[in-house]
């Protein structure tokens, strides 16, 4: 999908109908496509599920039970929306959908800041991401995130938070790389982005200066002051 998004018309409605299938236990359609062609060849119907009768004994353990079909379903959908996700990161505009849901576990963190704004801040959007600034954020930038002066501005999924709206403005080529890679990690970018922290502390480069996701950003954030440097002469 992410090389070929034209793809996903095709693809799409078969992993869908791929996870219905297991999620509600409904029959493979071609199960009766089977037996209507035996029938017309003169033999006899063998019922059952296609699916489960020819492909369940190559490709899963005997005896599947319920439970199984669902976490089969469980994991199709998220492989899929992962995909779907990292698709649309790359493309813009391109199945917006599925970057916001495999995001939301990051977006979900980001609300209890959004919720702090309601003291005395504000919120506006931008670009599909909601930016939230007020006193009772700032205070918990500095004293709850583990940083010498704690943090300047902060991203979870599509929720970024700071201080002051100058402080946001200043911040955003940085911290819309964060909610670029929010968008692409989805569930596992905090695991990931704690366990960059801890593997760059080890090597001796600081776990927030030699992180692999700041890095990311401070390089970004250096590309766009240089072009609007270049712009301005």
């Amino acid at each position: 999908m992410i090389r070929w998004p034209q793809a996903a018309w095709i693809h799409l409605p078969a992993a869908a109908w791929g996870v219905a299938v297991e999620a509600f236990g409904w029959t493979c359609p071609l199960t009766p496509i089977e037996d209507a062609l035996r029938r017309s060849a003169g033999e006899t119907a063998v019922g059952g599920d296609f699916i489960a009768r020819a492909v369940l004994p190559v490709l899963y353990p005997e005896g599947l039970t319920r439970d199984g079909q669902l976490v089969v379903a469980a994991a199709a959908l998220v492989v899929n929306l992962g995909i779907y996700a990292n698709a649309g990161s790359r493309s813009g505009g391109r199945f917006v959908i599925a970057r916001y849901l495999w995001t939301l576990p990051n977006t979900l963190v980001g609300l209890v800041l959004a919720a702090a704004a309601l003291h005395g801040g504000a919120g506006r959007l931008i670009d599909g991401v909601l930016e939230v600034h007020g006193p009772l954020i700032g205070a918990i930038l500095r004293r709850l995130v583990p940083l010498a002066g704690g943090a300047v501005a902060i991203t979870f999924g599509h929720i970024v938070a700071a201080e002051t709206r100058s402080l946001l403005d200043g911040t955003r080529a940085h911290e819309r790389v964060h909610v670029r890679q929010c968008e692409r990690w989805g569930p596992l970018f905090i695991p990931a982005y704690l366990l960059a922290g801890a593997w760059s502390w080890l090597r001796g480069s600081g776990a927030y200066w030699g992180n692999y996701f700041e890095r990311q950003a401070r390089a970004e954030e250096s590309s766009v002051a240089g072009r609007i440097a270049r712009g301005s002469r």
